[in-house]
């Protein structure tokens, strides 16, 4: 997904499958994944813990991510 200037009525989604996406990244050659949890970051409560988690084990990529970390204990989570 991508907003338009933060705008979450101007989103633009690019696919729903977030491990797929992290496929085709690692298949061209990306080193590193960026992340964003977009409703964490909107909402304050990260719900994309699981999925990078996924990514993490099944891809041989790094990744760095942000949206929703709020408190330390989140980013202890998240790590």
């Amino acid at each position: 997904m991508r907003l338009t200037q933060g705008d979450y009525a101007a989103v633009r989604t690019y696919s729903s499958e977030p491990e797929e996406v992290a496929r085709a990244f690692e298949s061209g050659g990306a080193e590193w994944l960026h992340v964003v949890d977009l409703s964490g970051a909107f909402s304050g409560e990260s719900g994309i813990d699981p999925v990078i988690a996924e990514i993490k084990k099944r891809f041989g990529v790094k990744v760095q991510s942000g949206g929703g970390l709020r408190r330390i204990a989140d980013i202890e989570k998240r790590l």
